[in-house]
């Protein structure tokens, strides 16, 4: 693990009243190298208004999000991780595999 791409992980609470109406979806994600890769990731994914939890697997490169389709689409979702990573050292690309239309708790 390169310490000078170190990332600092987002603290976030997640209010399960929120979470009724959320849908969960889930990307296959390629140029993930570290842990770092992965708090990166998952910030980005944070950032966006709408999405309660986010949950990133290095080794089966797959991000799991838990979100509010009215206030993100996937096509957004996407685009976060991608940004996540658009900074001339890391290029993260994704693709959507499956949404499910209710919340699903990922193990972390």
């Amino acid at each position: 693990m390169d310490k000078s791409c170190h990332v600092e992980p987002k603290e976030t609470t997640v209010d399960f009243t929120q979470l009724n109406s959320d849908y969960t979806a889930y990307f296959g994600v390629q140029g993930m190298g570290c842990p770092n890769c992965v708090t990166r990731v998952k910030n980005g994914l944070l950032e966006l208004e709408g999405v309660h939890i986010a949950a990133v697997y290095l080794h089966e490169n797959v991000a799991g999000v838990v979100y509010d389709p009215h206030t993100n689409s996937t096509e957004e979702l996407e685009e976060a991780i991608f940004n996540a990573g658009n900074d001339g050292r890391h290029l993260y690309q994704s693709q959507l595999l499956r949404v499910i239309e209710s919340p699903t708790i990922l193990n972390d």
